[in-house]
């Protein structure tokens, strides 16, 4: 292949990944404000809190981000199922997140971190109806050798209800646990 020719093939490919990127785009609404960042409670009647945690391992510790770190920034695409759009969800540094969400069914697509890159989840969870704050637990994206990402869920429900309460404590009742999980 001629330089020109590799010039133009990875043009098409750039220009591939960004039409797929916008088409993505196009699929969410608007991005969310998370509850974590706004502190509000206010919660429509029909809608449930649910809460947990996101976070990245790098050498087994957590990647923090925002101003003047590696990643400047995390958003979350959720959506449910009974529907075609999609939300993204801004992040804030430590990875918590509260969000208000209808009970249902619900996936998280991908998870963009800063400008740098985005990863594919394939998570699920469930928002019930039968209690109003509900614990998602801590999804953790771990990189490996030869650049795979693992994703885990584990159960912090102690530690984060205690943060959780410290941030909201006008929100008195206890969680109901519905961990996130992986598969259909």
């Amino acid at each position: 292949m001629t330089r020109s020719g590799l010039v133009l093939a990875r043009t098409r490919k750039t220009a591939a990944w960004a039409v797929v990127s916008l088409l993505v785009l196009a699929g969410c609404q608007h991005t969310r404000i998370d509850l974590a960042q706004t502190g509000t409670t206010v919660v429509p009647q029909d809608e449930r809190f649910v809460f947990g945690r996101i976070v990245q391992i790098e050498n087994g510790k957590p990647v923090k981000w925002g101003v003047n770190q590696q990643l400047t920034g995390c958003t979350v695409s959720v959506r449910n199922l009974k529907e075609i759009k999609g939300r993204l969800y801004d992040l804030r540094g430590d990875g918590l997140f509260a969000w208000h969400l209808v009970p249902g069914e619900y996936a998280i697509g991908t998870i963009h971190w800063g400008l740098s890159y985005y990863a594919a989840v394939n998570a699920f969870f469930t928002v019930p109806a039968s209690n109003k704050l509900v614990y998602m637990g801590s999804l953790q994206e771990e990189w490996k050798a030869q650049m795979r990402v693992y994703y885990k869920v584990s159960d912090d429900y102690d530690r984060d209800v205690e943060q959780f309460r410290a941030e909201f404590p006008e929100i008195q009742e206890a969680p109901v646990k519905s961990l996130i999980h992986f598969g259909p």
